[in-house]
């Protein structure tokens, strides 16, 4: 089993429309507008049936509602040996969470539940919050409202991982989840090093395993950060959205092979994430 890559991923089908919630509050890259369900749905469908074509396994489940549901890597994770869930900063994102979707999947592992720091107003949003190098159990994480030092520091301890640990700004704002500017996969990363500050320790870290992918902090706003790379039918590929894919120059293509790139224009919009954000890595039995 590779222990960086997953060959399924579990995703949301929209209950709802998108967007215009409180969560812009704190995600500098929601629109503000409102996308309809209707076109969320269409959207999403489309992704699913793109990842599937390629070998991806895709576990779909239909959310009732909620305008961020459609992103489950905020409250859940799978590891070998647990499952954690996560607490969430936005109360209307704490409605997202189905453990109904997840006790199928458990299969004898603990159930990690950090949810009880909403109580104290912390928050540590999935793998929004932390992007993982799971092969050397180092998680990389950028502070920010939704992602708290002492919750962070409690996750490092149950789950036996280092923490690289950073600041990040872009548009006048903490970047609100480390995915949007991060991603990791086998031995290439994509980093916004441009957007960060007190990194010099991750950076180091970082080069000593994997090629990195510089973006610009315009590429931050197509979402060329928002990538994950899973296993196909053909092996490992990135997944980046079509609005990604536009925005990467010649020689980061090349670097970023092979990819699929589903366009999910209205979700980025509306919802402030991209398909990395709709993906749920399901390591494990199914």
């Amino acid at each position: 089993m590779n222990s960086q890559l997953v060959s399924w991923v579990l995703m949301v089908r929209p209950g709802s429309e998108i967007g215009a919630g409180e969560t812009g509050e704190t995600n500098a890259f929601e629109s503000g507008q409102l996308l309809s369900v209707e076109q969320a749905q269409a959207e999403f469908d489309h992704a699913v049936e793109v990842l599937r074509e390629v070998g991806v396994g895709v576990l779909v489940h239909q959310s009732p509602s909620g305008r961020d549901a459609t992103f489950p890597n905020n409250w859940v994770s799978f590891h070998p040996e647990k499952v954690v869930l996560y607490p969430m900063y936005h109360p209307s994102r704490r409605l997202e969470r189905r453990l109904e979707w997840i006790e199928p999947l458990l299969h004898g592992r603990e159930l990690l539940d950090l949810t009880g720091y909403e109580a104290q107003g912390k928050a540590l949003e999935g793998t929004g919050s932390l992007v993982l190098d799971r092969e050397r159990r180092i998680a990389y994480a950028c502070l920010s409202p939704r992602t708290d030092a002492d919750v962070l520091r409690a996750w490092s301890e149950a789950m036996d991982y280092q923490v690289e640990l950073f600041s990040a700004e872009h548009r006048g704002m903490p970047v609100y989840h480390t995915n949007v500017l991060m991603s990791i996969g086998q031995e290439v990363a994509i980093v916004a090093t441009s957007l960060l500050s007190g990194a010099d320790s991750a950076l180091d870290r970082l080069r000593q395993t994997h090629q990195i992918v510089e973006i610009s902090a315009d590429q931050v706003d197509q979402f060329a950060g928002n990538a994950l790379q899973v296993i196909g039918s053909a092996g490992p590929l990135w997944v980046t959205s079509a609005t990604a894919e536009a925005s990467l120059t010649p020689d980061q293509r090349a670097l970023l092979q092979p990819r699929v790139c589903p366009p999910i224009p209205g979700i980025e919009r509306a919802g402030g994430g991209s398909i990395r954000c709709m993906m749920l890595e399901v390591f494990g039995p199914r």
